[in-house]
């Protein structure tokens, strides 16, 4: 049975994340959760798409995806989606307190952010700061 789920090379990641190549290629496949190669487009190697995202996913240290991505989700909900991956609820508190987290539209006065938005500020914030110890960012 042929698969026939799309692939990108390397490139393609950069461009879709974007980044550069020489992140997707030196740090981001290095890291163990980088799926392995599915076949080759010229001498590139191709990965299947889904797997990448869940790499990435795993080395940008956010949650298994639940729900849909434009849930609105109050900060409480925001902190206990996040704290399911590697952030803690310490560092979401300080995110908050500092201001490096972005402000929320006010839905029945209430701060909310989608999920999807919860997922790019949290991105956002461990690409600026080098990852905070982790050297693959």
């Amino acid at each position: 049975m042929v698969d026939d789920r799309p692939t990108e090379t390397l490139a393609d990641v950069a461009e879709r994340y974007g980044t550069t190549l020489n992140m997707v290629r030196r740090k981001w496949s290095h890291h163990p959760a980088w799926p392995t190669p599915v076949g080759k487009q010229g001498r590139a190697n191709t990965f299947y798409v889904d797997q990448v995202d869940e790499a990435l996913r795993t080395i940008f240290g956010l949650p298994a995806p639940e729900g849909s991505p434009s849930d609105l989700l109050t900060w409480d909900g925001v902190r206990s989606y996040l704290t399911k991956g590697s952030v803690t609820a310490e560092q979401m508190y300080h995110r908050r307190w500092k201001g490096t987290w972005p402000r929320g539209r006010l839905v029945d006065g209430e701060e909310r952010w989608t999920r999807a938005e919860a997922e790019a500020a949290h991105v956002a914030i461990v690409r600026s700061r080098g990852g905070r110890g982790n050297h693959l960012l």
